[in-house]
């Protein structure tokens, strides 16, 4: 618990040493594969996650917590990177979309 206590408090100055250095645009080589890749897991993790679900399984909440994570990154990275105007109203309209149905 201590160690998620320091973890916690070590990475608010390391976000505000990130903001501050980072460059404000970045050419990624593989970003295709990047973006493909996180869709490939949140199908995965959904499919999972369903399959649990109809068999009613105990353990539905491990993949459908970390399938709602990669969820809310996809939104996060896809709401940051999407140019002004038409794409960012778009990406934050689909950010509504795109999420796990409650039970």
């Amino acid at each position: 618990m201590r160690l998620g206590a320091v973890s916690a408090m070590v990475l608010i100055p390391w976000a505000a040493h990130l903001a501050d250095t980072h460059p404000s645009s970045v050419s990624a080589r593989h970003w295709p594969l990047a973006w493909t890749g996180l869709d490939i897991a949140m199908a995965a993790g959904q499919g999972a996650t369903a399959w649990l679900a109809i068999r009613r399984d105990r353990w539905l909440a491990v993949p459908a917590v970390s399938t709602a994570t990669l969820l809310a990154a996809d939104a996060w990275s896809g709401a940051c990177t999407a140019a002004a105007g038409c794409p960012l109203a778009l990406t934050l309209a689909n950010m509504c979309v795109e999420r796990e149905a409650p039970e």
